[in-house]
């Protein structure tokens, strides 16, 4: 049984894969099966549920996307502030320097992505209760700000064509018009600990978090300097 959580994109999306650096990202065009899951685990816990429970049960979930029909990705440097850097502990300067100002104007390399059209969220499961009581209080995938409205649920047998894959395991007969990305997810041996942003554990890339090559049906419409515009086939 396949759950399909539909959301509308109300702002723009922007969430930079594991593997970049803050400085210079390009964003991905979907969701991330792990972002998805922390949401689920952040919508548990603002209901009043056990999240640590939740987290045993959406860990190993299968997570699809089928992507908005459209997605113009932008871009461009913005003005950022980052945190100074005292790179000698005996420069009294730079050490009075970052307790009077600890932050530096600098630019980075950033890319937001427009959507048309609606996000659908395929997850594969067979008890679906408490999972449709979550799906509706999300609000965000990803980086604050990339807002969603949630729009409705349906339930299928199987996943419908058009939803993203892993590359180690590509469906028959499927679409080379994608665009692949690396999208992470929860590692088996991933713990409530290590994910908890209030812990002093840490998410190790590898281990509790795991990048999945991915095929997103996104074929590229036109390109330039300042923009690409990305179209789903079909």
């Amino acid at each position: 049984m396949w759950v399909l959580a539909r959301y509308r994109p109300t702002g723009l999306f922007s969430l930079k894969s594991s593997a970049t650096t803050s400085s210079g990202a390009k964003t991905l065009l979907v969701p991330t099966m792990y972002s998805v899951k922390m949401a689920l685990i952040d919508a548990a816990f603002r209901s009043g549920e056990d999240g640590e429970e939740v987290f045993e049960l959406v860990k190993s979930l299968k997570v699809r996307f089928r992507p908005p029909d459209y997605a113009a990705v932008t871009h461009g440097f913005i003005k950022i502030r980052r945190e100074r850097e005292v790179k000698d502990a005996k420069n009294q300067e730079a050490v009075e320097l970052k307790r009077t100002s600890p932050f530096q104007p600098t630019v980075a390399y950033r890319e937001f992505c427009a959507f048309e059209g609606e996000l659908t969220v395929g997850i594969s499961l067979e008890e679906t209760s408490w999972l449709e009581e979550l799906l509706p209080l999300i609000g965000y995938f990803g980086k604050r700000g990339s807002f969603f409205q949630f729009v409705g649920l349906d339930r299928v047998e199987s996943l419908p064509e058009q939803f993203t894959f892993p590359m180690e395991d590509p469906p028959e007969g499927f679409d080379l018009n994608v665009t692949v990305q690396p999208l992470d997810d929860l590692g088996e041996r991933a713990t409530f600990d290590a994910i908890n942003t209030y812990s002093t554990g840490r998410a190790r890339l590898g281990r509790d978090r795991v990048l999945v090559q991915t095929a997103i049906p996104y074929k590229t419409v036109s390109a330039s300097r300042g923009y690409t515009l990305y179209r789903r086939p079909g």
